[in-house]
């Protein structure tokens, strides 16, 4: 029985690489993230948005996420975007997907976003970002200085992002 069940045991491995692939590490690249507040509670996570669009000045943008009781994913495009525009992204059978901020682009702009999306931040919370870029990026951290002016414990966090195409 034990000669018999390594070899499947290999075969299993070496089946599963070639469906799912290995990710190649240059798959992943560092970006910094400028968090404003965090919070277990989406409403705690949405005033202190509000409070600093205002404080700041950005843009509010929620990116048309919304928050779900699936605790892996905490937000979601409405489903039917899902099916649409992100199909590779679907989770499980609740329709829902969650594309995290900071993968591409540089903007400047508060939105909330969910920290299990980001391999570097503690798991289950909603953070508060007012941007992203790359890392030791120094325009983010000109921003950091000037929101510090209002948002005293605003800082810059780094984290590795997947940045190639799903298939």
């Amino acid at each position: 029985m034990k000669t018999l069940f390594i070899p499947l045991l290999l075969l299993l491995l070496v089946s599963k690489n070639q469906v799912c692939g290995q990710v190649p590490d240059d798959c992943y690249k560092e970006r910094d993230f400028l968090i404003l507040f965090s919070s277990k509670s989406y409403a705690s996570a949405l005033q202190a948005a509000k409070a600093a669009s205002a404080k700041s000045g950005l843009a509010l943008d929620l990116r048309g996420l919304n928050p779900v009781k699936d605790t892996n994913l905490g937000l979601s495009f409405h489903p039917d975007s899902c099916k649409l525009y992100y199909p590779e992204s679907l989770h499980s059978n609740t329709g829902n997907c969650y594309l995290p901020r900071g993968e591409w682009e540089d903007e400047r702009y508060i939105s909330i976003e969910y920290s299990s999306g980001y391999l570097s931040f503690r798991k289950g919370y909603y953070i508060v970002m007012a941007g992203s870029g790359p890392k030791n990026d120094l325009k983010l951290k000109e921003l950091l200085d000037r929101v510090k002016l209002t948002i005293k414990d605003a800082y810059i966090k780094t984290s590795k992002v997947f940045i190639c195409c799903m298939e």
